[in-house]
């Protein structure tokens, strides 16, 4: 786990407190809570966004956000209409698939 320091407005800073001592939590516990909900409600839409442009590969996008290729692919596709389908993130695609299928049966 890596540390980081940041600046948080007064605003953020009384509603971390008060969802800590509400949950009887320290306020570093809230604040992982809030930028993991952030990742998943900002960031991931932002990473999709990029892999529909071909800005990304499906594999720069399981190793950024830590997450299984299966959940990966069931996020996009709630996402984006098209997967664009370049040779680099197309063979990925294809063995994360197989892999899939073999594990199904």
């Amino acid at each position: 786990m890596v540390q980081i320091n940041i600046r948080i407005d007064n605003t953020l800073d009384s509603i971390i407190t008060f969802l800590a001592e509400d949950r009887k939590v320290s306020k570093s516990v809230i604040a992982r809570e809030l930028l993991d909900a952030g990742k998943n409600q900002v960031v991931f839409p932002f990473l999709a966004k990029m892999y529909k442009e071909g800005r990304i590969s499906l594999k720069k996008i399981v190793t950024l956000t830590g997450l299984h290729h299966v959940e990966v692919i069931e996020r996009i596709s709630k996402l984006i209409d098209e997967a664009p389908l370049t040779s680099e993130n197309d063979a990925y695609t294809g063995k994360v698939t197989e892999r899939i299928l073999k594990s199904l049966t």
